[in-house]
């Protein structure tokens, strides 16, 4: 998300920065409990959870705000636990590899609350994003999983540390109705 052209929807989902307020956390090094009072800034904490593909949703349906916000003018109403039987389907047989799903929990620029482990934080999101009510469904890859066997035989790399690489994942179910099978409604801005 951090190359999207949108600046809107610009996001490092590699690099989630959690500050905490000083004077509310009490942090402990080797034994130490440090006095806030002697640390010159909020301490900040760095988690880069594994790499994954993400699917985010929205959960305000066909908001105008939001047309406006992704400069789109669609928008497509799915059957989420639908989806994520199918997706589940789809990469069973790869192993491994995991779909989960919750709501995104937005944060605030300092926080008071402890960190959450590297799953949780896929789904965490700077509380300026709020506005989008965000529902995702992530599909992690095993850290040694390096390639997947594409129907040909070929082996296909799944990440890359190419910035400019953009990597996505497309499903295609074989038959129109599989494709379309989670699809409730489309409209129109």
């Amino acid at each position: 998300y951090s190359q999207m052209e949108n600046l809107q929807m610009r996001d490092n989902e590699l690099a989630k920065e959690f500050v905490y307020d000083k004077d509310q956390v009490k942090l402990t090094v080797n034994g130490r409990t440090l006095n806030p009072q002697e640390m010159s800034a909020n301490p900040v904490m760095t988690l880069y959870p594994e790499r994954c593909f993400c699917v985010c949703l929205s959960g305000k349906k066909d908001d105008p705000e939001l047309f406006e916000r992704f400069d789109s003018d669609t928008c497509i109403e799915v059957d989420v636990l639908h989806l994520v039987e199918l997706l589940k389907a789809v990469f069973m047989p790869f192993e491994g590899v995991d779909v989960i799903h919750r709501e995104v929990i937005y944060y605030t620029p300092v926080m008071a609350s402890p960190a959450p482990d590297l799953i949780s934080a896929l789904f965490y999101k700077r509380d300026i994003y709020e506005i989008e009510n965000e529902y995702r469904i992530v599909v992690t890859i095993p850290a040694h999983r390096k390639f997947f066997k594409g129907p040909d035989g070929v082996n296909v790399t799944i990440f890359s540390d190419d910035p400019n690489d953009m990597r996505h994942i497309f499903v295609n179910g074989g038959i129109p109705e599989s494709n379309l099978s989670y699809v409730v409604s489309v409209c129109s801005k």
